[in-house]
């Protein structure tokens, strides 16, 4: 069953891996379908490092495997930032896991 038959298609884009020379090899991008995305209120630093930092909710389907520092490429184009590590929530009396949120950040 899928949670949300209506999400928009994100392309995950895990996080590279070193050879035996020390060189860093890209991970191999894959989409996922029916991911649930849900944009948060910009900020802006005046600090001149940052211009504008968007956060984002991003729920992916049940079973979904997320490494660590990935990023995305949301449907309109728009690349993200992983932040943090991804959750699975679960419910303490069913046991219902309704998928794997994400939260990342797109930065201008």
């Amino acid at each position: 069953m899928t949670f949300f038959a209506n999400g928009q298609t994100v392309t995950v884009i895990p996080p590279g891996t070193r050879d035996r020379v020390g060189d860093t090899v890209p991970g191999i991008p894959f989409p996922v379908d029916n991911v649930s995305v849900a944009i948060h209120g910009s900020t802006q630093n005046f600090d001149r490092r940052t211009t504008v930092e968007t956060p984002a909710t991003l729920e992916f389907p049940s079973g979904t495997v997320i490494a660590l520092n990935s990023h995305f490429v949301l449907a309109n184009g728009s690349k993200w930032v992983m932040t943090g590590r991804a959750h699975t929530p679960r419910n303490g009396f069913t046991g219902w896991q309704p998928g794997v949120t994400v939260l990342a950040k797109e930065v201008l």
